[in-house]
């Protein structure tokens, strides 16, 4: 039984219509890729007053192979390339890479328009640190915390002074350590298995808050536990992870804060002189 002409004509104009179609999403696909690629060979590159640019050959990607590859070998061969401070170019953002804290740091403070932070002190100012979006914005508080830091942090005698403290409070505690773990039967001949991560993090952070804080620093485990289970879920809260993963380290990290305000309201005992200081910056009434 042969077709009417016009039910071969009517399947002939839909083959064609599906020949057109395609070619017309080819055509569109194939200028799509030649735009990122004269995009990336022609005008992405190194802005004016920016650190020197690694961008690699590859369109959108850049740099990510070469770094997912080897990490470490890559870094270094840029930093021996390019200086101390460079700019990688992956997955279509600019990272900034500061090798030389001791030059890039402050050129990084003193830059702002250059090294805009400001999407990530968001992030991590909202969903990590709990900071109130009013005090993220307030841009004369956020000027005089940096003010502060820097010259807290970066002035050779203040980082001398903060250095032979924590040398202080690190013999005391490491012994401390020590002593709790000789009486506990652990350091025996029969000793059982000491979790050397855990332990080296309580020391580096009560030698860190005794010697920043003084002596008024809350030495219980509850207090370090707190924080390390608001710690351990660094990566869950700046990814945005649902409340149903990362409520435990939410309420980890509040406790951790209430501890904290009430030692602030409290005399401190040989407090860091970066401390006085930052506390003269907002009231604690307003915290």
């Amino acid at each position: 039984m042969f077709e009417s002409t016009s039910i071969q004509a009517y399947k002939l104009t839909v083959i064609t219509s599906h020949a057109l179609g395609f070619k017309s999403i080819s055509y569109v696909g194939i200028l799509f890729i030649a735009l990122i690629i004269t995009h990336h060979f022609l005008f992405l590159g190194q802005n004016l007053g920016t650190p020197p640019f690694v961008k690699s050959w590859i369109p959108i990607f850049g740099s990510t192979f070469s770094f997912l590859w080897n990490p470490e070998r890559f870094l270094l061969k840029c930093r021996e390339r390019y200086g101390n401070i460079y700019t990688l170019y992956m997955m279509g953002k600019r990272l900034h890479v500061v090798c030389d804290p001791v030059v890039g740091i402050p050129s990084v403070f003193n830059r702002e328009k250059t090294f805009s932070v400001q999407a990530l002190i968001f992030s991590f100012g909202t969903r990590y640190l709990g900071r109130l979006e009013k005090t993220i914005d307030d841009r004369k508080y956020n000027e005089t915390i940096r003010t502060l830091f820097a010259s807290s942090l970066l002035a050779q005698d203040k980082v001398d002074t903060l250095t032979t403290e924590f040398n202080r409070h690190l013999q005391s505690i490491l012994g401390h350590e020590i002593e709790k773990m000789q009486s506990s039967a652990k350091l025996g001949e029969n000793g059982t298995a000491v979790e050397v991560d855990s332990m080296i993090q309580r020391i580096m952070f009560h030698c860190t808050g005794r010697t920043v804080f003084g002596e008024t620093w809350p030495s219980d485990e509850e207090f370090f536990n707190d924080w390390k289970a608001w710690d351990s879920a660094l990566y869950m809260m700046l990814k945005g992870y649902p409340s149903f993963f990362t409520r435990k380290a939410v309420s980890a990290r509040e406790r951790y804060y209430r501890r904290l305000l009430k030692m602030l309201k409290e005399p401190l005992i040989n407090p860091s002189q970066l401390v006085l200081e930052r506390l003269n910056v907002i009231p604690l009434s307003l915290l």
